[in-house]
């Protein structure tokens, strides 16, 4: 059984895939994944009538996408993992639309092109098998979708099912760990050295 986790579109959303059965669940919500993704989990693997000790490969998406939710459903699912002793795989949203593109046109060279919330588009081109050529650059334009031997194709945003498929292939090139195109906004506050007092 494979499960796949996906958090990095704002929504909670999870699939469990048996060998004869897809048992799917998805939230959509801004904040509070961390009360509720286990929960999910849980009620899908009960309507599924397996215990999670079944499974034998956990897929994330890495992103990019919603901070807060990509940092809750990598820990879930890293701490799923270590309790299991099973792989984790860290797929993100570009080898994701990468991967079903050229399952489509196999042997065809693929470019993704993302826009982020920010509305900064990034790119990131495989060679036929898959491998990519580099990591996510900046490019200049708006976000293109997914280009197959130099034409426009269509990029639905990857299910969860399919980031646990991709999983149970050995996809996840990255580590279960989120994929950040650009620097948080967060800043440390300032500390100065303590005031001894006599």
């Amino acid at each position: 059984m494979l499960l796949g986790i996906d958090c990095s579109a704002g929504a909670a959303a999870i699939a469990l895939i048996g060998q004869s059965r897809i048992v799917e669940r998805q939230r959509d919500m801004g904040r509070g994944h961390e009360g509720l993704l286990l929960g999910l989990i849980e009620d899908a693997a009960q309507e599924m009538q397996r215990p999670l000790t079944d499974l034998s490969a956990i897929g994330v998406g890495t992103g990019p996408g919603s901070f807060t939710g990509i940092r809750i459903s990598v820990a879930a699912s890293r701490g799923l993992g270590l309790a299991l002793g099973i792989p984790v795989a860290g797929i993100d949203r570009f080898e994701a639309l990468a991967t079903t593109a050229q399952d489509g046109q196999p042997g065809a060279p693929v470019t993704v092109s993302l826009t982020t919330g920010r509305g900064a588009t990034f790119s990131q081109s495989f060679e036929p098998g898959g491998t990519a050529v580099a990591p996510p650059q900046p490019a200049v334009g708006r976000d293109l979708g997914v280009i197959v031997n130099g034409r426009l194709a269509e990029h639905p945003t990857p299910s969860a099912a399919l980031i646990a498929r991709l999983a149970g292939r050995g996809c996840g090139t990255r580590p279960a760990a989120p994929l950040y195109l650009a620097p948080p906004d967060a800043v440390l506050p300032e500390t100065q050295a303590p005031v001894l007092l006599d």
